[in-house]
């Protein structure tokens, strides 16, 4: 885990969703960023068969990901989970090696209030 404190990071970040405009506003202003990835050497230490350690990859970090929205809502945060995204640039932003793989970008934050 690294804690990244940069404001071109938050703006290179906010580029990264495809397509959904609402995606890339969460990254800009939400106050927490937090980006699940995967360290796939390690993955295939567990299992040799890739097919085997995707799939591990992907239920561990859905558990994972799960885990932390319930505990959010629970503290009455707002989240925005994001799947869609260019890997090109999450790498840039973030100098991350080439074993570690990006899985989810979470966005934390207080939602905005709503109408009555």
């Amino acid at each position: 885990m690294q804690l990244q404190e940069q404001k071109d990071l938050q703006q290179a970040l906010a580029e990264a969703p495809y397509y959904a405009d609402l995606n890339k506003q969460a990254i800009a202003i939400a106050p927490l960023k937090i980006i699940l990835a995967v360290n796939n050497l390690k993955a295939l230490k567990v299992t040799p068969l890739m097919e085997n350690a995707i799939r591990f990859i992907r239920l561990e970090a859905g558990h994972a990901t799960q885990n932390l929205l319930l505990q959010a809502t629970a503290l009455k945060l707002g989240t925005c989970t994001i799947t869609s995204f260019q890997l090109g640039t999450v790498y840039e932003a973030l100098h991350l090696p080439e074993n570690q793989r990006p899985i989810y970008l979470i966005t934390i934050g207080y939602p905005k209030k709503t109408r009555n």
